[in-house]
C-alpha cells in the first residue's frame, strides 16, 4: 500500500476569461512548489499575449488572466 504522502496531489491552476465570457482553467501538474505570484502572472501574460491556448470554439479566444492558485488534494483510501 502506498503511504499517505504519495497519495497527495498538488497542482497549479491558471484561470483565464475568454472573449465570449467563459472561464477556462489550465492545470499544471508537477509544478514548482515555490512558484511566485509574479512568475505565474508572467507565464499567464505570455499565454494571453501570444494566443497560446487553443479553444474548442474557433470564434473564441483567451481575453484576460483572472488568477493563479495552488490546488491541493489528499487521496484517502476508502477501504
Amino acid at each position: 500500500m502506498a503511504n499517505a504522502k504519495d497519495l497527495d496531489s498538488k497542482t497549479l491552476e491558471l484561470v483565464f476569461r475568454t472573449k465570449l465570457g467563459r472561464t477556462k482553467t489550465l492545470v499544471i501538474y508537477d509544478q514548482r512548489d515555490d512558484a511566485s505570484a509574479e512568475e505565474c502572472q508572467t507565464v499567464a501574460k505570455y499565454f494571453v499575449d501570444n494566443n497560446i491556448l487553443l479553444l474548442s470554439n474557433a470564434a473564441d479566444e483567451i481575453a484576460e488572466f483572472v488568477e493563479a492558485r495552488f490546488h491541493t488534494c489528499e487521496y484517502v483510501p476508502a477501504v
